[in-house]
């Protein structure tokens, strides 16, 4: 056996040694016919057809199609990184029913003081500012530049793709027999949701894709990488010396996140047991935070937010009378304070009513002059407050004994 570069080449004889070895390990797995092992780890092709499917959680699932001397040469490259002991045991474990690990990655637009993991098999990490200091596992390829993955956040979730190996004569593309899982008993969409909530700012869906850890180097990196990045709007200034081609950027301390374990943990768990309406909510109120979009499409997603907080399936009185009156009373913490919100909640749904028959916002209402920008501002307070609310204490049950103060929603 000799190396070359990144590639170990086998003489014949020992090639034949371990392919039969493995056809031996694998022969529940193994198509006699074909001599291919169908598994959902993602190894370099050898030109036999493979397949991955994004499913509907924003996860990947791969299948491939490695003949038994493309899977050997895998096996036998992988134990030379990490040794023939650790390969044996991962493949025995597949043969075994256990399931690929690894972990999904994806790159959100916070910048942190420090890492946290709100729970087990959940970390996020702060991305450096320098690009010479980000580190290695980072899809580049994939991105327009390395400086835009400067000052963010990197959220790493232990992952799972289940089953490993199976008979090629018992897959079906169409049955989608292989499924990836985030091993944490929550989804990507709860974990945007929930840094959401916890920054106050907008988290969208980002860049995504799996790591293999020190299986990586066999692994084609490129077929799991998915979504884009967007600059961050708040980034400071960007040097690049132009010597070594280093970049770096400044962050005010403003734009510096504090974020708390114990409370992102918490949306978890709330955000995974919530009502589809409270999860809508959330997730409207998530999309009216993007500063990338139009104003009109923002005012319409917070006035969606808040029906679906403060309003019944099948509201039956006045749409605009019902939500600031329920909201007001929901929210408001005193006499003045439900005027306030009811104020805005009013304001916020006499705009997106504007923005919804294609006005323009930036008009008023009538003889009524509102100042969108500040409508928006205030309408997304109030509606994180309720999401708040509606999280720790369920929705709002029984109108007439909220407004009467009785204790009872």
């Amino acid at each position: 056996m000799t190396y070359c570069s990144t590639t170990l080449r086998l003489d014949d004889g020992l090639r034949t040694e371990v392919e039969n070895t493995l056809r031996d390990v694998l022969r529940d797995f193994v198509d006699p016919t074909s001599d291919r092992v169908v598994h959902a780890f993602p190894l370099g092709s050898d030109g036999i057809a493979n397949y991955h499917c994004f499913q509907e959680n924003g996860l990947c699932s791969h299948v491939r199609y490695s003949s038994i001397r493309r899977f050997a040469e895998a096996l036998v490259q992988g134990a030379a990184v990490v040794g023939g002991e650790r390969i044996a045991h991962v493949v025995a474990g597949w043969v075994k029913g256990n399931p690929v690990k690894y972990r999904t990655c994806l790159v959100v637009p916070l910048t942190i003081s420090r890492a946290v993991q709100p729970c087990e098999g959940v970390n996020i990490v702060p991305l450096a500012w320098s690009t010479n200091k980000l580190p290695s596992n980072l899809p580049l390829f994939q991105v327009q530049s390395s400086v835009d993955f400067l000052g963010r956040s990197l959220v790493y979730v232990d992952s799972e793709t289940k089953p490993a190996l199976f008979p090629p004569v018992e897959w079906s593309l169409d049955r989608q027999e292989v499924r990836s899982e985030l091993t944490p008993k929550v989804s990507l969409d709860t974990i945007r949701d929930a840094l959401s909530l916890e920054a106050d700012f907008h988290v969208d869906h980002g860049l995504v894709w799996d790591d293999y850890g020190e299986f990586s180097a066999l692994v084609n990196q490129g077929m799991s990488v998915r979504g884009s990045l967007i600059r961050l709007p708040f980034r400071g200034p960007q040097f690049t010396n132009a010597d070594t081609g280093v970049s770096k950027i400044l962050a005010d301390n403003e734009d510096i996140l504090e974020l708390s374990a114990e409370r992102i943990c918490g949306y978890f768990r709330s955000l995974e047991r919530a009502s589809p309406r409270t999860r809508l909510a959330v997730s409207r109120w998530r999309m009216a935070k993007d500063r990338t979009r139009g104003l009109p499409d923002r005012l319409i997603d917070l006035r969606i937010a808040f029906e679906s907080l403060f309003l019944p399936d099948k509201p039956t009185q006045e749409l605009k009378f019902r939500l600031a009156v329920s909201g007001a009373w929901f929210v408001g913490e005193n006499a003045s304070d439900r005027h306030r919100v009811w104020k805005t909640l009013c304001e916020a749904y006499k705009l997106s009513s504007v923005a919804v028959h294609g006005g323009n916002v930036l008009k008023g209402t009538g003889t009524t002059v509102i100042d969108p920008d500040r409508v928006l501002t205030d309408g997304l307070a109030v509606c994180r407050k309720g999401i708040m609310r509606v999280l720790d204490d369920g929705p709002i049950t029984d109108g007439p004994n909220l407004f009467l103060d009785l204790g009872v929603r």
